[in-house]
């Protein structure tokens, strides 16, 4: 069909010439980083990003997030992911029932938002990076990742190489709040999906029906005092 379609445009008298468009993804992270800490453009360069004091002025200040915990709510993060891994502590995702145990979990697990009866939650206080990760799914001992919107939109924010010393490249790609913890809800669907790595859905996201008492109580509990939902 696209050379049949390319031909037929190649015929066309309004046509002057064609040519095959990129539809590589690059990502940019240091040039967001630059844009939202000075309002310039970052070196064309990642490499030397994180150290540029004029287009990183709070990193060269030493204004990380360091001390702070973000809370989040997505599709999932892959927690086997550089920027959340920690080999130090291993990510043991616990099953939760939804009889309202455990806290009160039941809201956001079977309190009739179609997540089904239970759920999985990890918390730590070692970890590097995640300080609660709670899923509607006991399917994934890797957290999902889902349609990995979370993971992008939480790398954004505070994700960070775990040795950024032997990692430079993605050290240049690290979120605003390198050094900050994470309090994250994986709002993903139970529903199976075969496109979905997880096997769960590639785009639908469960909210609870009351966000305060199921959803944002736990990331403040675990004190996050900032909250992003990107959905």
């Amino acid at each position: 069909m696209a050379s049949r379609v390319t031909r037929w445009l190649a015929a066309q008298p309004a046509t002057h010439w064609l040519s095959p468009a990129s539809l590589e993804a690059s990502t940019m992270n240091w040039q967001a980083s630059a844009i939202i800490q000075s309002g310039k453009g970052a070196p064309s360069a990642s490499g030397n990003a994180v150290a540029d004091a004029e287009t990183h002025p709070l990193w060269a200040a030493d204004v990380t997030g360091r001390g702070q915990v973000i809370g989040g709510g997505d599709s999932g993060l892959d927690l086997s992911h550089c920027f959340f891994a920690d080999p130090d502590v291993p990510i043991e995702l616990k099953s939760v029932g939804s009889s309202g145990n455990s806290g009160g979990w039941r809201g956001f697990f079977g309190g009739g938002n179609g997540g089904g009866g239970g759920g999985s939650v990890f918390e730590s206080e070692k970890h590097r990076k995640i300080r609660l990760y709670r899923s509607t799914s006991n399917a994934s001992p890797n957290g999902g990742g889902g349609n990995g919107h979370g993971t992008h939109t939480m790398g954004s924010l505070c994700g960070s190489p775990f040795d950024s010393g032997a990692n430079a490249k993605a050290t240049a790609y690290r979120g605003m709040a390198p050094d900050a913890k994470l309090a994250f809800s994986d709002l993903s669907s139970e529903k199976a999906n075969s496109g979905s790595k997880s096997g769960r859905s590639s785009g639908a996201i469960l909210v609870p029906g009351d966000m305060g008492g199921d959803y944002y109580r736990f990331a403040y509990d675990a004190g996050a005092r900032v909250h992003s939902d990107s959905w």
